[in-house]
């Protein structure tokens, strides 16, 4: 009897727990493998890190290209704005790179884009969508004869300083990546870097520790980013 009596608390555990599991919520659910991939990278030595660097910039920087939109004042005058952006999407044919929108702030103009990517191919863009409320926009460009890399949208916002990697440009350096933290101040999100913060910083990438990307700066003092579920609204 009293085999049976443990044998039934045993299960009813079992059920209880299962029930718990089914019961949490998917924000929960998404910090918590959050949590967990955070854990898996969490830097154990200094050749970790060290590895963990170079694989972003030899693979995952290579998602980053620089985009410059121009057009014709008349015929002896061109003004033209320029930052950086990702590739967040690929058919057979074309990548899909999102940017700053502040590169078409002089109304629908007959704008000249042209796309420079990490081998310096150049490449002719197209504008596909903005959102100015957001402020970031959608290119579309030819796919050159190197293949690029696509980034992963990032499963969950990372917690407040929190970690994260910023590839933007930073004078000459049009791939230039950075560590820095996810920061909440109120109700505006952006990123803290280590820098002095510049035009250069707009359309700048954010990743967190498992390189997705989480979103884009569209603000010069960093206090203000669009997430990768604003992003990811362009493309449908």
């Amino acid at each position: 009897m009293r085999n049976i009596f443990t044998l039934f608390v045993l299960l009813l555990s079992m059920f209880l727990l299962v029930g718990c599991m089914e019961e949490l919520p998917p924000e929960t659910l998404a910090l918590q493998q959050q949590y967990d991939d955070y854990r898996t990278n969490e830097f154990s030595d200094f050749d970790h890190f060290v590895t963990y660097m170079n694989t972003f910039s030899l693979e995952t920087s290579h998602a980053g290209v620089y985009i410059e939109a121009s057009y014709s004042v008349n015929p002896l005058t061109r003004v033209s704005h320029e930052s950086m952006g990702v590739i967040i999407h690929e058919d057979q044919n074309y990548y899909y790179a999102v940017t700053d929108s502040h590169l078409f702030d002089d109304g629908e103009r007959n704008y000249r884009i042209t796309v420079t990517d990490t081998y310096n191919h150049v490449i002719i863009g197209q504008r596909i969508a903005i959102d100015k409320i957001l402020e970031i926009a959608l290119i579309k460009f030819t796919k050159p004869a190197k293949a690029l890399y696509v980034l992963e949208a990032a499963h969950a916002l990372p917690i407040n300083q929190e970690p994260v990697l910023l590839l933007s440009s930073l004078g000459q350096i049009r791939q230039h990546v950075s560590l820095g933290n996810l920061i909440y101040d109120g109700n505006v999100l952006g990123v803290t870097v280590d820098l002095p913060l510049d035009d250069g910083i707009v359309g700048g990438a954010v990743f967190d520790v498992n390189l997705r990307l989480v979103g884009m700066i569209v603000s010069e003092d960093g206090l203000k980013m669009a997430t990768y579920s604003d992003i990811w609204t362009l493309l449908e």
